[in-house]
């Protein structure tokens, strides 16, 4: 337990200290009050200028220009949930109320310089002490005009010494009580008004993800959709030579292809936010699933002059997974590596067994990602951020490939040295004998 004492004349400065006075002092006497603070002062630190202590305890403020009062005083409030602060005048308890907040004061009416009531009126005055409960402690009995000024100044019990240890302690177990329910409920509070301020910025943030989805889905249709449409007029009209035809359907085709993936997505991060996206479970050959994901992806590869290459283990343990969305999340990696390497860059796709799980590795000498980005590379929209690999499409094709693994128990991550250093995306599946995830389990 933590004492701040002060000598009774006066003449030292205000000390905290860890003193059991129960046990360091064997009586209220001054020469052996000296002798405990000198054997303390080790521990000793100025409470005037700190505002520490234990945040966990109930602050109590004795003051008494009396040791011989304030010490047994110390005794019998003595508990481990408390911190005591005994100091002899009005002064220093001004000074002690300036940096810290009690439950209680216990005010000796009979202090010099500044007696008691003159003390109380001086803390009620303060914006921080106001609220605090004070115990006006007087010698002798009490007359009715020391009564009214106690009330009068603030107090809310006036005792009289000697008073009955048993009596004295709970009165001060009921102001103790009431400052620790007061603390919870201002706890509460805060704690509610955190809650109430993010859940306005997470709807602000959601009204601002909606608009920037809006107005990404009409940017991304209007393109297919002018082509679709320009085209199937050029044929319909004759303007097009014969030779042009092959050229111009598989223009439409191509068209029509995007679009489909755009809807694709516009259905998958819709499932995604109502937590209705589901998975048709089977038994996966994940090798067949990430080949067919690397072929369908090598056009594009020598469209663009990168080398693809795969590596894939023939011996990859069986997945209990939708062969549809692992296809869709191979495809969705593959084809962003290829889509953000340079000519004459590279692409390295590699699976194999490692630690019980199935681990597809996606390696590629794109730009890299700048450190403080990667950690954002999964959220929607992440291709506002100028992560190369997150653009494109409406900006949620990751954050849907992340819900997909997730869905399947397993974890993505991406790594990457900064830009121009590439990136590496890998993603962990367990193997069949675990059930993969609800989607509310992933929500």
């Amino acid at each position: 337990m933590t004492f701040a004492v002060a000598r009774p004349d006066g003449l030292a400065p205000l000390r905290s200290i860890g003193l059991d006075l129960r046990r360091e002092v064997a009586g209220p006497d001054s020469h052996e009050w000296s002798l405990a603070l000198q054997r303390h002062q080790d521990r000793i630190g100025c409470l005037m200028s700190s505002t520490g202590g234990d945040a966990s305890k109930v602050k109590l403020l004795l003051v008494d220009a009396s040791e011989r009062a304030l010490v047994p005083l110390a005794q019998i409030l003595d508990l481990p949930d408390r911190e005591l602060f005994l100091v002899s005048s009005g002064a220093e308890a001004l000074a002690a109320t300036e940096t810290h907040d009690f439950a209680l004061i216990l005010l000796a009416v009979e202090l010099p310089v500044m007696d008691g009531f003159a003390t109380a009126a001086k803390l009620k005055a303060s914006e921080r002490s106001r609220l605090v409960p004070i115990i006006f402690i007087t010698t002798g009995h009490a007359d009715a005009a020391q009564i009214s000024s106690a009330y009068e100044s603030g107090g809310v019990d006036l005792v009289h010494r000697p008073f009955d240890a048993a009596i004295m302690r709970a009165k001060v177990a009921v102001f103790v009580d009431l400052h620790q329910a007061r603390e919870q409920l201002r706890a509460h509070e805060v704690r509610a008004r955190g809650e109430a301020d993010r859940l306005a910025a997470s709807l602000v943030e959601a009204d601002r993800l909606q608009q920037q989805f809006l107005s990404t889905l009409g940017q991304e249709l209007r393109p297919p959709l002018n082509a679709i449409l320009g085209w199937i007029r050029m044929l319909r009209d004759g303007s097009i030579r014969e030779a042009q035809r092959v050229r111009a359907l598989e223009t439409v085709e191509r068209n029509a292809i995007a679009q489909l993936a755009l809807i694709e997505e516009m259905i998958d991060i819709s499932r995604m936010t109502s937590g209705t996206l589901s998975l048709e479970l089977g038994t996966v050959n994940l090798v067949d699933v990430v080949g067919l994901a690397v072929e369908d992806v090598r056009p594009l590869a020598l469209e663009k002059q990168v080398t693809l290459f795969a590596a894939l283990e023939r011996d990859v343990a069986p997945l209990s997974g939708d062969v549809e969305r692992l296809r869709q999340i191979a495809h969705r990696l593959i084809g962003n590596a290829v889509s953000c390497t340079p000519t004459e860059g590279v692409v390295t796709v590699s699976l194999c067994n490692v630690d019980g799980e199935v681990e597809l590795a996606i390696t590629d000498t794109g730009p890299g990602i700048e450190p403080n980005l990667v950690p954002k590379v999964f959220e929607r929209f992440a291709g506002e951020t100028g992560i190369p690999h997150a653009a494109g499409g409406l900006g949620v094709g990751l954050a849907i490939v992340r819900h997909l693994v997730e869905l399947h128990d397993g974890k993505i991550g991406v790594e990457s040295a900064g830009l121009g250093q590439g990136c590496r995306f890998v993603v962990k599946l367990p193997v069949t004998g675990r059930q993969p995830r609800t989607d509310d389990e992933v929500r």
